[in-house]
């Protein structure tokens, strides 16, 4: 991505400099552009600013890279930031192999989305490709934030919409919390999701279907059980990524 020079018309004045390149820049202390990997120590980051193709979606801090299915491609964007966008039709990303948990499924999970549906959608799933194991995070036909767990029981809160918006979901082996852009609109208990095993979407369900309708501009994923200043942490650094006001 090409770095502004000006923001409504007035000069950039600084700049943040790694080598050559623009890393970051900030205008009266708000980040505007950022073309770098956040320092999160994420165990998985798929990251659509610093991708360089949609197939495969590299994954930038492991090893589960995932395959395009359909077509989804490095055409959306977010806050003028590269994201990568899905039809709502037969686009996703997949990989054999799932992103590890710590004991009794305990992991934390991050997204920035934007979504262009009011139906079921799929953010993130972590599981068996037919859905009955592991954990999915997804906007709920009823328009609200969601967490099913083997596919089968699913809590929900808060109140979906179309703006650019951080997600971050963390269970701690009982209770499943889930902030948006800093706000807390789900903290209860959930069945204990099996442990994932052999299968990892974005975009999809698992099994074909619930198919994300807009672009996602991040995800992340680390075993263990993300506390209040880790998530906040979290909505913070990708909230300055992507330029999104919290």
């Amino acid at each position: 991505m090409i770095p502004p020079t000006s923001i409504d018309g007035t000069d950039i004045t600084g700049a943040t400099i790694d080598g050559t390149d623009v890393q970051e820049i900030t205008v009266d202390g708000d980040v505007v552009f950022s073309g770098a990997i956040p320092d999160t120590q994420l165990d998985h980051l798929w990251l659509a600013p610093t991708a360089t193709q949609a197939d495969p979606w590299v994954d930038e801090n492991g090893s589960i890279d995932v395959s395009s299915e359909g077509s989804p491609s490095l055409t959306g964007s977010i806050n003028s930031n590269t994201a990568m966008f899905y039809d709502g039709v037969d686009d996703y990303h997949t990989a054999s192999s799932a992103a590890t948990t710590g004991p009794n499924a305990e992991h934390t999970f991050v997204a920035v989305v934007k979504v262009n549906t009011t139906g079921n959608a799929t953010i993130f799933n972590n599981g068996q490709g037919s859905g009955t194991d592991g954990y999915r995070y997804l906007y709920s036909s009823i328009g609200e934030y969601a967490f099913i767990s083997n596919g089968q029981e699913l809590v929900s809160g808060g109140s979906t919409d179309a703006n650019p918006t951080v997600i971050v979901g963390a269970y701690d082996g009982t209770n499943i919390i889930i902030d948006v852009n800093g706000t807390e609109v789900l903290n209860t208990s959930v069945a204990t999701p099996n442990i994932p095993t052999s299968e990892l979407d974005i975009g999809d369900q698992g099994d074909e279907g619930n198919f994300w309708d807009g672009v996602i501009g991040a995800v992340g994923h680390e075993s263990g059980f993300g506390n209040a200043t880790r998530r906040n942490e979290l909505t913070n650094s990708f909230a300055d990524a992507f330029s999104i006001t919290l």
